[in-house]
């Protein structure tokens, strides 16, 4: 809005930011019935879901294994839901619809399918108890409106919520016996499948590169309107006091002009990577080992903080920037503290991230009542140390303000925070992820809010992907272990790879670029690992030998649990690693790498015990 003073910019801005809070507080995109029966599901499993009435459970048996025998056939299983989309990942997809519809129903159904199947065990056998995979909790009496200690009781009361109120059933008397699926987390995919909802009424200013893989990536929207930047952060500070023209990457076209040669610590891949994730829309940048995906990450943030002005959207950032000097260590106290977040007048944390005019107040959303008499003080008290808890693990998303007034009974100000209504309502206009490559596809769309014009990833699909709790649904036909990263860099997206690694001795190195299918065809090695007398000594005892392989043919063992072991693996392993010791190893800087939990717990630890 320029030509507006500041004053009137702020008022149309508060205005338009009420506007969105209200949407998400009030849901008003849920107030119709949508033809797609996905964008009707409700935020809470129903009934139908969980207890599906098509399916028996006389055909369940050995359900344990069965997605191990037939992981691809997990649709012929009776207990799953049979008519899951297909998850393209080759091409493009059809239409924004599809694309939403695929993700949020086969999402929902890796967060449902534990709890289907942990209450489908329990119908089967009322009498299981706790096993390595569902939790029983027998007699457990219904307490709605009470305060967080009834938690801590024994047996504990709970509140209930249903996905159709048709469904809802409470009796104060009876008791009733509460399932928990120990895999999985239905909450963690909760919003995310909200936010796919949403976003088939909000414009997805993205979707012709994430949808329709148009690979002509332009530069975000902001960027063309002001392409240049104080690109200066960047360069070192012993650069900057030797040179005559120190002012020289203060006002950088940066579509046009962006500097090759800048003194600034960068390799060259690393700043081709800043220059991508500056100017591109969609910035795919994959870091193999050592070779700095979070130092190019930081300078990316470093330029976008340097070239922040009142009125921007916020920069919101993770703990591990306070070490590099991109949050304030107020700021990251804040997000550990345990002071009380009461409402105004109290010393609360959110003050070192907000001003007072960026906290608005907003309508207290209302309960769903069922008749049954509720007491509000409580209940509001449980919502704020809820949502205070939540706040300092996850990350500050919602910052409302409920003003002083008489509400039912309730009398004082509430600082509360909610998931994602602040987050929309700042109109935030880039994204970054790092360690993209394992993060699920589902997870990146529930963050593109309607204002976001960029997009960066950070990763590398060629190490670890994303993963499901729901093995099958890893596998085609539904490929959820394919993450947003791997899938457009799959399709010929443009990318950037970071090419110098800092980390692996060169004989270490080798093995990943080996011919004839190398993980890496052009990754190289700084000079700092070349350097084998003080920074990549030699380990002592080890004759000059870097790599070894050993190969055995000793037969791994099985305890009571199922678990695998091998006790002369065991002990080989446990006196070379005294070995070393011995020959001047500082044992702490040893570190044994095994996939099997229970061999490095006990069957380690007692043959280095005897031999010590």
């Amino acid at each position: 809005m320029p030509g507006l003073p500041l004053y009137q910019q702020q008022r149309q801005n508060d205005a338009k930011s009420r506007q969105i809070i209200h949407r998400h507080v009030w849901k008003t995109y849920e107030n119709q019935i949508f033809p797609q029966e996905w964008r009707n599901l409700p935020e809470v499993p129903s009934k139908a879901e969980i207890c599906p009435s098509s399916r028996t459970t006389a055909d369940i048996d050995d359900i344990n294994n069965a997605q191990d025998r037939n992981p691809v056939g997990y649709q012929s299983d009776s207990l799953y839901d049979p008519n899951l989309p297909h998850n393209i990942v080759e091409g493009p997809w059809p239409s924004k619809e599809a694309y939403l519809a695929a993700h949020h129903q086969i999402l929902r159904e890796d967060a449902i399918a534990p709890l289907r199947r942990a209450v489908a065990e329990f119908k089967k056998c009322p009498s299981l108890v706790d096993d390595s995979e569902i939790c029983v909790y027998k007699d457990t009496a219904i307490v709605i409106g009470r305060g967080l200690d009834i938690l801590n009781q024994n047996p504990p009361s709970i509140e209930l919520f249903w996905g159709d109120s048709e469904d809802a059933v409470i009796d104060n008397v009876d008791k009733y016996v509460m399932v928990e699926a120990r895999e999985g987390y239905f909450e963690a995919s909760r919003h995310v499948l909200v936010a796919m909802q949403k976003m088939m009424t909000e414009k997805f200013e993205l979707q012709n590169h994430i949808v329709h893989l148009d690979r002509k990536i332009k530069a975000p929207r902001y960027l063309e309107d002001q392409p240049f930047r104080d690109l200066s952060c960047l360069e070192q500070e012993d650069v900057l006091s030797a040179v005559h023209d120190a002012d020289r990457y203060i006002n950088v076209n940066v579509l046009r002009d962006f500097p090759k040669d800048m003194q600034c610590g960068m390799d060259n891949s690393q700043m081709a990577a800043c220059e991508r994730m500056l100017t591109s829309r969609v910035a795919i940048i994959q870091g193999p080992p050592g070779t700095g995906k979070t130092f190019t990450s930081v300078s990316n943030l470093k330029v976008m903080i340097q070239n922040w002005h009142p009125g921007d959207p916020p920069i919101v950032v993770g703990e591990t920037l306070m070490k590099n000097g991109l949050i304030t260590e107020c700021q990251y106290k804040s997000l550990h503290a345990s002071s009380n977040w009461d409402g105004a007048g109290s010393s609360n944390d959110i003050a070192e991230w907000l001003t007072e005019d960026q906290i608005m107040p907003v309508p207290e959303t209302a309960p769903f009542n069922l008749g049954l008499e509720v007491e509000h003080a409580d209940i509001e008290e449980e919502e704020v140390e809820n949502i205070e808890n939540e706040f300092k693990t996850d990350a500050v998303d919602e910052a409302t303000e409920v003003e002083e007034e008489d509400k039912d009974g309730l009398v004082g100000d509430l600082l509360l925070f909610t998931r994602k209504s602040l987050l929309s309502a700042v109109e935030p206009r880039t994204l970054l992820i790092e360690e993209a490559a394992e993060t699920l596809e589902g997870n990146v769309i529930g963050g593109l809010m309607d204002s976001i014009q960029h997009l960066i990833l950070v990763g590398d699909h060629q190490q670890l992907q994303a993963n499901c709790t729901v093995r099958a649904l890893e596998l085609a036909p539904y490929n959820m272990n394919i993450s947003m990263f791997e899938r457009l860099v799959n399709n010929s997206m443009g990318y950037v790879m970071l090419n110098i690694q800092r980390r692996m001795i060169q004989d270490v190195r080798k093995l990943l670029c080996r011919d004839p299918n190398p993980f890496y065809d052009e990754l190289r090695d700084h000079s700092s690992v070349l350097d084998r007398v003080h920074n990549r000594p030699p380990v002592p005892g080890m004759g000059g030998r870097d790599i070894y392989f050993f190969s055995h043919g000793w037969q791994d063992a099985m305890n009571a649990e199922s678990s695998r072991y091998n006790l002369q693996e065991a002990q080989f392993i446990a006196r070379f690693f005294l070995y070393l010791c011995q020959n001047g190893v500082d044992g702490r800087k040893i570190s044994v790498l095994t996939v099997i939990l229970q061999w490095s717990k006990g069957h380690f630890a007692s043959p280095a015990k005897q031999n010590s």
